[in-house]
């Protein structure tokens, strides 16, 4: 077996399979973490203009940006969570490259308000109390209390509060369990037309509440391109 400029074999074992530079070179990734959601992002900015004027509900209720988005919103928020994320036993990518993975942990640290490449003025946050039972969205959608919060200035004001990894994890564990509400432009639950709005639900860290992060399908849309830049800048 011949070897690469940097000292490994051809093919690692004798079953034939490639090295890790031949696997660069036939589009298999080394640090999933940051490749993967890389990807997503030039699929995301290739296809969402086609999807948008293109593409139309079976039901002909509108486009479908919104499962579009949330499609590509899986694998590039919950891929470098969890590979990152050292609480894991599977995030072992820090054994491939640590300064990423030291750079993403730092990150989800910083209070949102510091974070300046993302732009989240109209996002909305709430939070029931700790003793509440927890919010299911099925089978009748997002509660009318936690709609009506929604709309207020202390749940835009609220958001402010959270770091960017409140930010992931909330992303991370609504999708990871389908907690995805769509929402009119209103903010409310409905089944008569398209969705302005996404309401992702997940678990308070202790107790039996929920909490809720708001956006507009604009700005989740606009959310995706610069976290798929930031970590696109992991790879290059």
């Amino acid at each position: 077996q011949g070897r690469s400029q940097n000292g490994r074999s051809d093919c690692a074992h004798e079953k034939g399979f490639c090295s890790l530079n031949q696997e660069s070179a036939v589009g298999i990734p080394k640090v999933y973490g940051a490749e993967i959601p890389a990807r997503g992002l030039t699929l995301l900015e290739g296809l969402y203009p086609i999807v948008e004027e293109s593409l139309k509900a079976d039901d002909g209720r509108g486009s479908l940006t919104a499962t579009f988005l949330l499609s590509m919103a899986m694998p590039m928020i919950i891929l470098p969570f969890e590979r990152f994320d050292l609480k894991h036993d599977r995030a072992r990518e820090i054994v491939i490259d640590r300064e990423a993975v030291s750079v993403f942990r730092r990150a989800m640290k910083l209070n949102m308000s510091d974070v300046d490449w993302i732009h989240c003025g109209n996002w909305a946050y709430y939070k029931t109390e700790h003793k509440k039972p927890r919010i299911f969205l099925v089978p009748n959608g997002l509660p009318e209390f936690v709609e009506v919060a929604l709309n207020e200035q202390a749940a835009i004001d609220a958001k402010n509060e959270l770091t960017l990894g409140d930010v992931a994890e909330c992303f991370r564990h609504s999708l990871a369990h389908g907690n995805v509400a769509y929402l009119d432009e209103y903010g409310r639950t409905s089944y008569d037309g398209p969705a302005s709005y996404l309401a992702f639900v997940c678990d308070l860290r202790r107790g039996a509440g929920s909490q809720i992060l708001r956006l507009s399908l604009a700005d989740f849309h606009r959310f995706l391109i610069v976290w798929g830049r930031w970590l696109q800048g992991f790879v290059n």
